[in-house]
């Protein structure tokens, strides 16, 4: 951890409270001289901070947009590698090529990105503005096990958003975060790994948040801000939603899992309702029915037969009022 870094933690754990120079110089075995050249790095990235002679230095008010030294400094121990970078390709891609030489527990968070993808290789508008941001987890499981993972990055994302807003968003199977039928917010996982064991995770999350919305996908899509129409600190949101984040995958690690499955159901956009889902095997109207222990969605087919689906795209039928499957 860099010297801005510990500054920059020291303010953030003295909230309304000034720190001389010399009670930072001190505890850090760093000169006065560096304490100031610190606090000026810091403030020409957009801290407010103010320094009364002979009281010491307040943070007032940190950056909106995305700080690589805000995010090191909150988001330790919990995550023991932080990335943020101003523009790049995927922060999914960058993970699988350096996902070998990179910690468990890892996040790559990106201003923009020029190449993210989603499910089925859709591309992601992620212009700035937005959170983009990929996680690297180097979980002991069995392979079996992980298709719950996208349901638990599910659950933190919902809850995240809610601690942050008050706002109850709704979950569609398996990877979308809606508000009022238009998407905030997607999920991508992907794994390395054999039939035996996992070698790593990589979790894509895009977040549509300040950033606007291009007017060909309006229909579909909306962002934060024009739920709660003010521009919301990216900062503050990140951290809501990691902390979240890791809640929810140590409930997945230690198979307390009752809580994730809890969320995907009570927030659920389509259980009970007629859908139409894309698999391997092709299209299928079927009624959505609940959401099995492994993360799978249970269905009803026209023949009345239950079964379940592991993955697959899912859109709600229009015809679901007038159609006679109950």
């Amino acid at each position: 951890m860099d010297l801005t870094v510990k500054v920059l933690k020291m303010l953030l754990e003295n909230p309304h409270k000034r720190l001389s120079g010399q009670y930072i110089s001190e505890k850090l075995g760093v000169s006065r001289n560096a304490v100031w050249k610190t606090m000026e790095v810091l403030r020409n990235e957009g801290y407010q901070i103010s320094a009364v002679t002979n009281k010491g230095y307040s943070l007032e008010k940190i950056p909106t947009s995305l700080n690589s030294y805000y995010l090191e400094a909150s988001l330790a121990p919990h995550w023991q590698k932080v990335i943020v970078e101003k523009e790049v390709e995927s922060t999914n891609k960058m993970l699988k090529e350096l996902g070998e030489s990179l910690p468990d527990k890892t996040v790559f968070i990106a201003s923009k990105q020029w190449g993210g993808t989603g499910r089925l290789g859709r591309s992601w508008s992620s212009p700035e503005g937005g959170l983009w941001f990929s996680l690297l987890l180097k979980p002991v499981l069995p392979m079996e096990e992980l298709p719950l993972i996208t349901l638990t990055m599910a659950a933190a994302l919902w809850e995240g958003i809610y601690n942050h807003l008050g706002i109850q968003v709704k979950i569609k199977w398996p990877n979308d975060i809606i508000w009022e039928g238009k998407k905030l917010a997607g999920i991508l996982t992907g794994i390395k790994g054999d039939m035996d064991k996992v070698d790593y995770l990589i979790v894509g999350i895009g977040v549509n948040v300040n950033n606007p919305i291009p007017p060909e996908l309006e229909y579909i899509g909306l962002s934060l801000k024009d739920i709660v129409k003010r521009q919301l600190n990216l900062n503050h949101l990140l951290l809501d939603i990691l902390n979240c984040v890791e809640k929810y995958y140590q409930l997945f690690l230690t198979n307390k899992r009752e809580g994730i499955l809890a969320i995907n159901k009570r927030h659920s956009t389509i259980l009970g309702k007629a859908i139409e889902i894309s698999t391997f095997k092709g299209k299928e109207e079927v009624i959505a029915r609940d959401i099995g222990d492994d993360g799978s969605l249970i269905i009803e087919d026209k023949s009345k037969r239950i079964r379940k689906v592991l993955s697959g795209d899912v859109s709600l039928k229009k015809w679901y009022k007038n159609s006679n499957i109950d």
